[in-house]
């Protein structure tokens, strides 16, 4: 084997292991996403309260 084909190989196992493994982690990004915009909004939320104690 040549070190192109080796290469070429690799990028190939690589690219068949990213979709594979990609399929639920889009899944999971897309849920968490949402989640991290609620705790997002919850956080801002919080600091908002906590502005108007101190205010």
């Amino acid at each position: 084997m040549t070190k192109k084909s080796k290469i070429f190989v690799a990028a190939a196992v690589l690219g068949a292991a990213v979709v594979t493994a990609g399929i639920p982690l889009i899944g999971w990004g897309i849920s968490t996403g949402v989640h991290n915009k609620e705790v997002r909004r919850s956080v801002l939320n919080i600091k908002s309260v906590e502005n108007q104690i101190k205010a």
